[in-house]
C-alpha cells in the first residue's frame, strides 16, 4: 500500500511540472533557492535523505501505518524532485502564492504534510 501512495504522488508531482513547465520557475536550490551554486552538496543530501528514510521504513517494520504514512510522503517527495534534478537539473516548482508562499510544487507539499503527521505523533506520544 505505501509504495503505491509513493507513486502515485512522484506521478501527481511529476504529471503537474509537464502540464505546468511553462509558468514554472526552475530552483537550482534547496527551499527558497538556499545552496544554489552547491548541487554537489544538494544532490548529496537529498540522497542523504532518501537513504534515511528508506532505512527507517525498513527497520522500524513494526512502525504503526500513520508513522509509515508520514514516511512514505516525505519519500515520495524528494524522490520526485531528485527526479527534476537528474533530468533538469533544477527542482521545477509551478505553483505560487505571491510574497505569501514563494515558488513550489507537490513534492514540496508531500514532504511537509509527511513531516507533519509525524510531528503530531510525535506530540500525541508525549501528551499520554
Amino acid at each position: 500500500m505505501f509504495l503505491l501512495i509513493i507513486f502515485a504522488i512522484i506521478l501527481a508531482d511529476q504529471g503537474t511540472k509537464i502540464l505546468l513547465f511553462e509558468q514554472a520557475v526552475l530552483n537550482s536550490g534547496i527551499a527558497f533557492g538556499a545552496f544554489n551554486s552547491k548541487p554537489a552538496l544538494i544532490l548529496g543530501l537529498i540522497g542523504a535523505g532518501i537513504l534515511g528514510v528508506m532505512v527507517l521504513q525498513i527497520t522500524h517494520r513494526d512502525q504503526n501505518k500513520t508513522s509509515r504514512l508520514g514516511y512514505s510522503f516525505i519519500l515520495a517527495g524528494l524522490m520526485s524532485n531528485l527526479v527534476d534534478r537528474v533530468r533538469v537539473g533544477a527542482v521545477i516548482d509551478p505553483f505560487t502564492l505571491g510574497d505569501w508562499l514563494p515558488f513550489f510544487n507537490l513534492a514540496d507539499l508531500a514532504i511537509l504534510t509527511g513531516l507533519g503527521i509525524l510531528t503530531l505523533i510525535h506530540f500525541r506520544k508525549r501528551s499520554v
